[in-house]
């Protein structure tokens, strides 16, 4: 058990459009560094090779840094692919 609290979750699907697994992000409550900055972690059950540590200059930072992470991942990544738990992709086409 994490001695950190979750501060936010959203339930996902991943992999293709044809085959799909569940998952869950977590964004866990900022912890204080010891230079004095802080940071989150942020976790995909499932895809683990996008956990990582996000630091900001304070709590509040902290927790826009790991939102910006997670929402470049799931609105960029191909690999796996992410959908909402209706099944609508969170990939978001760019344009130029």
């Amino acid at each position: 058990m994490r001695m950190v609290d979750v501060f936010a979750k959203l339930d996902f699907l991943f992999g293709t459009h044809s085959i799909r697994d569940k998952g869950e992000i977590r964004i866990y409550s900022p912890r204080a560094n010891e230079d004095g900055t802080f940071y989150c972690e942020v976790e995909f059950d499932g895809v683990e090779k996008f956990n990582r540590s996000i630091t900001g200059d304070d709590e509040i930072h902290a927790l826009e840094c790991a939102v910006v992470y997670v929402n470049g991942i799931r609105n960029n990544s191909k690999n796996p692919e992410f959908f909402w738990s209706n099944g609508d992709s969170m990939f978001v086409e760019q344009v130029g």
